[in-house]
C-alpha cells in the first residue's frame, strides 16, 4: 500500500465537479434509503440498480428514476455510464464485489463493514489502489455536521480530556433468524451490525485526544451472548482501553431493543449525542448535550441534505481532491477499525469461516 493509500487519499481525478454517475448493487434494506438520498445529493445521480433478482432491480430503479436495472451485479459493473458504486450486499460478499468493482475501474463506497477481517480489508484496499479507484467504507453518520462539532467541541478542550465513553447501538433485526445479519457464514453478529460504529466513535475520540485522526486500543475485553441458532453474537459488551488512559463500553445487540446514545465524560465536563447514529433518520434530532460546571446546553446541529446524501457528496470530494476531510473515516482509519473488530470478536471466541482462509 502506497503512502496515499494508508492516509486513505488517491491521486485527484481531473475535474470537476460534474455529478458522480451511481449504480447499487444490492436492493436489500440500506439500499432504498442510499437511492433516495443520492437524489438529493449536490454532486450524485443514480444511475442503475442490479440485484440478482432482477425483478427487485427493477423495481428499485423505477423508484427512484435509475434509467438502468440488471439482473447480475457483473452486468452493471460493464456499463460505461457507471462511475461509482455502492456495495448494499451482505458482509461475506463485500470483498469479493469491491474488488471486481475495483477491477472494472469504479470508485467503491462499499456499506460497513468493509469486509470480515483486517486481512481481507487490506486486500480490498490494495486491490483499489492497483487500480487507481476511490475506495472508502459507508460509516455514514461521519458526514453529518454533528460529529464535525463534537471534533471541534473536543479538540478545543470543552470537556477536558475524555476519560470515559459509554455507547450503545441495538434492536431487533428484521426478519429474525432469516437476515444474513444473523449468519455465521455471511459474516453476521451485533457488534460487526452495530458495534462497530461505537467502536468507530471511540477510536476517533481516543484519536483527537492525541492529535491524530484516530487511535487503537491497547486492551479489548468483550462479553456476548452467541447464539445457539444463530452461532453469532445476538447481545454484548466490549470495553476498550487507549494509551492516553480513554476507556470506552460498547453496548450492542440486534435481538433486544438497546437506545442509540453515547456518553463522554471528561476532566472537565460531559457531552451526551443524543441520536449518533442515525441523526435527522426517522425524525431523530442530532443533538448535543453539554454539561459543564452544573449547567447543560443543548445544541442541535441540523443539515441541509439528508445523511446518505451527506455520504455521497463527501465521497465526491474525495474522488475530485484525493483527500478526506475529518471526521469522515479515510481508509486508514477503517483498516483500524478492523483490526480493532478482530480483537473483539478474538475476545467472545466468534470466528468466521474466512478467517482460517485468509
Amino acid at each position: 500500500m502506497t503512502n496515499l493509500q494508508a492516509r486513505g487519499e488517491i491521486a485527484p481525478q481531473e475535474a470537476s465537479h460534474a455529478p458522480l454517475r451511481w449504480g447499487i448493487l444490492g436492493v436489500g434494506y440500506i439500499a432504498p434509503q442510499f437511492a433516495r438520498d443520492v437524489l438529493r445529493s449536490r454532486f450524485g445521480t443514480l444511475t442503475a440498480v442490479a440485484s440478482r433478482d432482477a425483478a427487485r432491480a427493477a423495481e428499485l430503479a423505477a423508484a427512484h428514476g435509475a434509467a438502468k436495472h440488471f439482473g447480475s451485479y457483473q452486468e452493471l459493473l460493464d456499463d460505461n455510464e457507471v462511475d461509482a458504486v455502492y456495495i448494499a450486499l451482505p458482509n461475506h460478499l463485500h470483498l469479493e464485489w469491491t474488488e471486481k468493482s475495483a477491477r472494472a475501474g469504479k470508485h467503491v463506497l462499499c456499506e460497513k463493514p468493509i469486509a470480515l477481517n483486517a486481512a481481507q480489508a487490506a486486500r480490498a484496499a490494495q486491490t483499489a489502489e492497483e487500480h487507481g479507484v476511490a475506495l472508502l467504507e459507508g460509516y455514514m453518520y461521519r458526514a453529518h455536521p454533528q460529529m464535525t462539532e463534537l471534533v471541534r467541541l473536543l479538540g478545543d478542550g470543552v470537556i477536558g480530556e475524555v476519560r470515559v465513553m459509554e455507547s450503545s447501538f441495538g434492536g431487533h433485526m428484521h426478519g429474525g433468524y432469516d437476515n444474513y445479519r444473523m449468519q455465521r457464514a455471511a459474516g453476521g453478529g451485533a457488534l460487526m451490525d452495530l458495534g462497530c460504529y461505537g467502536l468507530s466513535l471511540s477510536r476517533l475520540v481516543a484519536g483527537i485526544g492525541t492529535g491524530r485522526r484516530f487511535a487503537e486500543p491497547v486492551s479489548a475485553r468483550a462479553t456476548a451472548r452467541i447464539g445457539e441458532r444463530s452461532r453469532v453474537d445476538e447481545w454484548g459488551v466490549g470495553v476498550f482501553e487507549f494509551e492516553n488512559g480513554l476507556i470506552s463500553s460498547i453496548t450492542c445487540g440486534n435481538q433486544v431493543d438497546i437506545p442509540s446514545i453515547a456518553h463522554l465524560w471528561g476532566t472537565e465536563g460531559s457531552i451526551t449525542i443524543s441520536n449518533p447514529w442515525q441523526p435527522e433518520i426517522g425524525g431523530r434530532t442530532p443533538e448535543l448535550l453539554i454539561k459543564r460546571n452544573d449547567t447543560i446546553e443543548s445544541r442541535v446541529i441540523p443539515s441541509d441534505r439528508p445523511l446518505y446524501a451527506l455520504e455521497v457528496d463527501t465521497f465526491a470530494e474525495y474522488v475530485r481532491t484525493g483527500s478526506v476531510p475529518l471526521p469522515v473515516m479515510d481508509l486508514a482509519d477503517s483498516l483500524g477499525n478492523m483490526r480493532a473488530l478482530d480483537s473483539w470478536r478474538r475476545a467472545i471466541g466468534l470466528r468466521f469461516p474466512t478467517d482460517e482462509e485468509d
